[in-house]
């Protein structure tokens, strides 16, 4: 490419292969009596640059992209899997087994929750996610979703070498999203459950003058210390190797459209990892 001064004062050759040069170095200094020139040379190199930048950020972006899809469906293929194995042991074996239903049941609801995941995940880039809000009581509901999980890890493990608790200390009501706050506390608790083997995940509920916190203690893997400043990020899990990296991101997403905050820190004793949001209260 060749630029050329109309007044004939000025002529500069941008060769091909110094293109990649160029958008590396700090700066240009050129001489010419035209300051429509120069201002045109200067753009041409602002955007030089500034492409370089975009070209980074979207192979970054695609790279991403291909990792989450990979991820993805290996998330789906392990229930779709297991529902396919123990739908074939009923069909093989005695009328009544209630293991395998026990099993084909929490493999769809995973996949639910994936699908569900999925949807949020579209909406919220298309600034669609809707928050629908009433009253009720968040002790119950996070009763309820304990009650989930430990009935989960029973059926998963015979000794329960895991443990889920709440420490239920009455009715607490909210106005919020209720389906939305499920949600979040299912991602939450969820999310513990996939990096604690054995131990304890504990739930605890707490309410302040504006605003209630709740918080998932978990005394498993803990967090990376390179993910932790991109922990609610999209994509972005605990550490590089589980999970789809969507959980948390739609979970920061939903409490912020709340208004609330929400936040990720390793436990003092060097064990596991807590994360806490809250919600505003109505005074």
């Amino acid at each position: 490419m060749i630029i050329v001064d109309n007044s004939k004062l000025f002529i500069a050759e941008v060769r091909e292969e110094m293109v990649r040069e160029f958008s590396k170095t700090l700066g240009f200094g050129l001489f010419s009596n035209s300051i429509s020139v120069i201002k045109s040379i200067r753009l041409f190199f602002e955007l030089l640059w500034t492409s370089d930048e975009l070209n980074e950020k979207l192979k970054a972006h695609k790279k991403l992209q291909a990792e989450f899809i990979n991820i993805a469906s290996h998330e789906f293929k392990t229930p779709i899997q297991s529902l396919l194995t123990y739908s074939e042991l009923l069909q093989s074996g005695p009328k009544k087994n209630q293991s395998s239903v026990d099993a084909i049941q929490r493999n769809a609801l995973r996949l639910k929750l994936l699908s569900n995941n999925l949807l949020d995940l579209t909406r919220i880039e298309s600034n669609a996610l809707v928050i629908t809000k009433e009253r009720f009581d968040l002790s119950y509901l996070i009763s309820s979703v304990v009650e989930d999980f430990k009935n989960q890890i029973k059926s998963m493990y015979s000794d329960q070498p895991l443990k889920v608790s709440f420490a239920n200390q009455g009715p607490l009501f909210v106005e919020a999203d209720k389906e939305r706050v499920t949600q979040i506390v299912t991602n939450i608790i969820g999310n513990a459950l996939k990096f604690t083997e054995n131990g304890t995940i504990s739930v605890a509920l707490r309410k302040g003058k504006h605003e209630v916190t709740i918080s998932v203690k978990d005394s498993g893997q803990g967090i990376d210390p390179d993910v932790m400043p991109h922990l609610f990020s999209k994509f972005m899990t605990r550490n590089h190797n589980s999970g789809t990296g969507i959980g948390l991101y739609i979970s920061k997403n939903i409490v912020e459209a709340h208004g609330g905050k929400i936040w990720g820190r390793n436990n003092s004793n060097g064990k596991g990892a807590t994360f806490s949001f809250t919600l505003p209260v109505k005074q």
